[in-house]
């Protein structure tokens, strides 16, 4: 019940950040909902009303569905095709499916992250212990390092050395930061191995010591 309380929460929020993440044209499902053995699920349905995918779904993070669409399965997220095949384990995020930042979210294989697209493709070709979303074009990996969990909710990853990737999956500032922030822009707060507190820019160049 904790978990479905959870789900039901953000799953407002999930709908619309989804919607925006996804090109618009004319080609695409719509989410329907209808009951099924006395219980509400979602299916998908062309714009005339042919069912395409029925219903069998508990929630779905967004009410149109171009390429790929975000579903819970037995309570569980996953990422289903227009055919229904699933393709993808989302990142789980705040109890619920990553949120999809600069058209790209977090996906997990083998108990790591790698990044795709609103197409379902796949744009990194290894991936990583742990990632943050995309900032201004560069998403922070680490590599070492483990979950720490705060409390009931909420975990931490922590230790191991940061580094950075672009879209196209390219490790464009090798991992050698003991904790970074998100770029903001041109630069990004990161903090060195001799525990110095520096602004970088998107090379990885020190651009300006903020702290000794």
């Amino acid at each position: 019940m904790k978990n479905k309380k959870y789900i039901t929460t953000i799953v407002i929020l999930l709908f619309c950040l989804t919607s925006f993440g996804q090109k618009k044209s004319s080609d695409y499902l719509l989410a329907f909902k209808d009951k099924v053995g006395g219980k509400e699920l979602w299916g998908f349905k062309t714009r005339k009303g042919q069912v395409v995918l029925s219903p069998k779904y508990e929630y779905v993070q967004t009410d149109t569905m171009y390429h790929i669409a975000f579903v819970t399965k037995k309570f569980n997220w996953i990422v289903i095709d227009r055919q229904g095949k699933e393709i993808l384990t989302p990142f789980i995020y705040d109890n619920g499916s990553d949120y999809v930042v600069e058209g790209l979210f977090r996906y997990q294989e083998n108990k790591q992250i790698g990044f795709a697209n609103m197409k379902g493709e796949k744009i990194t070709k290894q991936t990583f212990e742990f990632a943050f979303p995309f900032s201004s074009g560069l998403a922070a990996f680490c590599v070492g390092g483990h979950l720490e969990r705060l409390d009931e909710e909420h975990t931490i990853w922590t230790g191991g050395l940061w580094g950075f990737i672009d879209k196209t999956g390219k490790i464009v500032i090798e991992p050698k930061f003991t904790k970074v922030r998100d770029f903001q822009k041109q630069y990004c707060e990161v903090w060195t191995k001799d525990k110095k507190h520096v602004l970088i820019d998107k090379k990885g160049n020190i651009y300006k010591l903020l702290t000794k």
